[in-house]
C-alpha cells in the first residue's frame, strides 16, 4: 500500500500530466518536442501526416494531446515493424 507521501506525489504527477495534455503548444515547442524544423512540421501537416494547427487570434498553436498522440503512434508503428 502506498504511503501518504507517495500518494500525494502520484496525484501531483497525474494532475501535472493532465494540465500538460490540455495545453496548446507554439511552433517552437512543437519543433522541440518532435525534434524537427518548422518546415518539416508544415510539410507533414500538408500531407495529412501531422496534427493540424489551431488558430488562436493571430497565433498558431497545436494541441499537446494531439502532438503526444502522434508521437505515440510513431512509436507503435516502429514497434509493430520490429515484430
Amino acid at each position: 500500500m502506498p504511503t501518504p507521501a507517495r500518494a500525494n506525489i502520484h496525484s501531483s504527477l497525474l494532475a501535472r500530466e493532465e494540465r500538460t495534455e490540455k495545453r496548446l503548444l507554439d511552433l517552437r515547442e512543437v519543433c522541440h518536442i518532435v525534434g524537427v524544423v518548422p518546415t518539416t512540421i508544415y510539410k507533414l501537416m500538408r500531407g495529412g501526416r501531422f496534427p493540424q494547427s489551431i488558430k488562436v487570434g493571430s497565433a498558431t498553436r497545436w494541441s499537446a494531446r494531439e502532438v503526444n498522440a502522434w508521437i505515440d503512434a510513431r512509436l507503435a508503428e516502429r514497434k509493430a515493424a520490429r515484430s
